[in-house]
């Protein structure tokens, strides 16, 4: 693949992180399908490259392919680079990457220069707010919209907040390496979170009604591919109903590129920040349940389109699909 160069501005002179172009150098901790994605678009970019995963076989597996440097903890990463991009499943997961041994803080304590977090996990507003406290490492949120194949494409997008909108701008640029746009959501750290919460919470929503509305014309005699071209070339002609409008409509649900559980993760920290906001959210509720049942099932591992499968079952349409 040909090398892309930096986008111009990365960094500009008046800003604290203006770091040398031809000298960036990026930290990538998580390398599930998403962080190594992420790892060789800026690698492609021209930033040098150092990777974490908490599997060894997967850090040296990506580092070859990127051409960086495989690190042994996250400490390692951060004390060789310029900034860190972390990408990991789960609250749980980001914070010991942070507060943990060996980690991000540790380290951070440790380097004359500041250290610059950008988180692309889709975490909870509050365990962002709660990260951004720490006076060693400014933290930045950018959740990724995309799939780990359109992020490998370049076209994913990015909410960003937190720090300073110096910083912001700094962020912003050097994402445009690996996605096509990126929208700032001011200084509140937790903004990015609950925004793509909202965005993934209107998927959830959407793949539950796309199964029940093909189950209802299943069960009325009409094709549930007919019904969803027709749909889907008219009035929801747009990526997600096209997307999972097919998906569900063929009940192809595999290769999982995000999976039940993870979206069953998703919907849960929805209805967590829901409730701590005090606004009542009964469709997410309704796709609590859903996921849960589908989890139930067995499916975790499946496409999180899958739980148009229980719609199914729930109407007595056979599915016909292996579930192993």
């Amino acid at each position: 693949m040909a090398t892309r160069r930096m986008v111009r501005g990365v960094l500009g002179r008046s800003s604290r992180w203006a770091w040398q172009r031809q000298s960036s150098t990026v930290a990538v901790v998580g390398l599930g399908n998403m962080g190594s994605a992420l790892a060789q678009n800026l690698a492609d970019a021209g930033c040098r490259i150092f990777v974490h995963d908490r599997d060894p076989a997967v850090t040296q597996s990506v580092a070859s392919a990127v051409a960086g440097t495989a690190c042994s903890s996250v400490a390692e990463a951060v004390s060789e680079s310029d900034v860190v991009m972390s990408i990991v499943p789960n609250d749980e997961a980001l914070t010991e990457v942070v507060e943990g041994d060996s980690g991000m803080l540790e380290a951070a304590r440790n380097r004359s220069a500041p250290l610059l977090h950008v988180s692309c996990s889709t975490v909870s507003p509050f365990t962002s707010r709660k990260l951004s406290e720490h006076q060693d490492i400014t933290h930045v949120s950018a959740p990724v919209f995309a799939r780990p194949d359109g992020l490998a494409a370049r076209q994913a997008f990015f909410p960003v907040s937190g720090a300073d909108a110096d910083t912001r701008q700094a962020v912003e640029t050097l994402l445009l390496n690996t996605g096509t746009r990126v929208f700032d959501f001011g200084d509140d750290a937790g903004a990015a979170n609950v925004m793509k919460l909202c965005g993934n919470f209107l998927i959830a929503a959407s793949i539950e009604s796309i199964a029940e509305s093909l189950a209802l014309a299943e069960k009325n005699g009409l094709d549930r591919t007919q019904v969803m071209d027709l749909l889907t070339s008219t009035i929801f002609d747009c990526l997600i109903f096209k997307g999972y409008g097919e998906r569900v409509a063929t009940r192809d649900h595999r290769p999982g590129g995000f999976s039940l559980v993870h979206g069953h993760k998703d919907v849960s920290l929805v209805l967590d920040t829901a409730r701590k906001s005090q606004v009542p959210m009964p469709v997410g509720s309704v796709l609590q349940d859903r996921w849960l049942a589908s989890l139930a099932r067995g499916r975790g591992h499946l496409d999180w389109s899958a739980v148009g499968l229980s719609v199914s079952e729930d109407s007595g349409v056979p599915t016909e699909v292996p579930e192993k």
